[in-house]
């Protein structure tokens, strides 16, 4: 048995170790992946004025309480609602890179009064959606931001 043989021989077996012990573990504590980083998700039954980030690392942004960006005529009190991507820069003052936006989804009008109002935000499936009534008027929406295909996202209305 030549040396190349030997290594595949005991990395294959670190493998084989290696999950059969996070098994075991998952096995005897009874953890629960999914359950544990659901722990951290954000549940909102009044609209909030602090926005919800949302990113995958390539992109990202953070949305309003409506679901959408907020509107421009709000202003920015805690940070731009708006997409930004790493594709999408301008090297400029002193060498340094800045990252432009590169769109504002929102609402042309805001609802003046709501019902039955909520946002969830899960970090486990990295979805945000919302939803409220206005009048005779139900509106959902769902956020995505898509974790391996990292130039991907989505908005459901």
């Amino acid at each position: 048995m030549n040396i190349q043989m030997r290594v595949i021989g005991i990395i294959l077996t670190a493998l084989v170790i290696t999950q059969v012990s996070c098994n075991t573990y998952r096995t005897r504590t009874g953890f629960n992946l999914p359950e544990a980083v659901r722990m951290g998700d954000i549940q909102r039954d009044s609209c909030m004025t602090i926005p919800l980030y949302q990113g995958n690392g390539h992109w990202g942004c953070a949305d309003g309480a409506f679901g959408l960006h907020i509107h421009p005529e709000e202003g920015d009190a805690f940070g731009k609602t708006e997409y930004i991507h790493l594709g999408h820069h301008v090297r400029a003052k002193f060498n340094a890179d800045y990252l432009l936006p590169l769109a504002k989804i929102f609402w042309e009008t805001l609802p003046e009064t709501t019902d039955q109002y909520e946002q969830y935000q899960s970090f486990y499936d990295g979805i945000i959606t919302t939803r409220f009534t206005t009048g005779k008027n139900m509106v959902k929406t769902t956020t995505w931001f898509d974790p391996v295909n990292k130039d991907l996202a989505g908005i459901i209305i």
